[in-house]
């Protein structure tokens, strides 16, 4: 059996098969019941940090702001610079910061906003002249 009929067979991409092949001692060898992706009520790493940016999302959003990927990071790095102010390091020309034990990633963007069952809305249209 070839590897395009396989993967194709079990709907999955050629490179998943191929891996697949490739790391199946390692596959056979993991205890029973492991997986690769992270449990759905697993904690966050600074979870007091998240507790907060919670709270000012909810004060925003009832406020009508708009609110943003960029807008969470940002709210994000001040509470940590509060919270942590020994962690937060400058460079010798004081622009660039350095967050020292966290990293303000796109994964965890994504955890916090599963953790706390957040979606950003999108604007929708609005009409040029408001109808009569």
């Amino acid at each position: 059996m070839s590897n395009r009929y396989a993967a194709r067979k079990l709907k999955i991409s050629r490179k998943l098969l191929r891996d697949w092949v490739k790391n199946h001692h390692k596959i056979l060898n993991q205890k029973r019941g492991t997986f690769r992706a992270r449990r759905r009520d697993a904690l966050a790493k600074e979870l007091e940090i998240e507790r907060l940016l919670n709270k000012k999302f909810e004060e925003a959003r009832n406020q009508r702001r708009k609110i943003s990927y960029k807008w969470v990071i940002r709210y994000a790095k001040n509470i940590y610079k509060q919270l942590h102010p020994d962690r937060v390091l400058r460079d010798r020309d004081g622009r660039k910061k350095r967050y020292l034990g966290f990293r303000f990633s796109s994964g965890w963007f994504k955890g916090f906003k599963r953790r706390f069952d957040i979606s950003l809305r999108a604007l929708i249209k609005r009409a040029q002249k408001s109808p009569e």
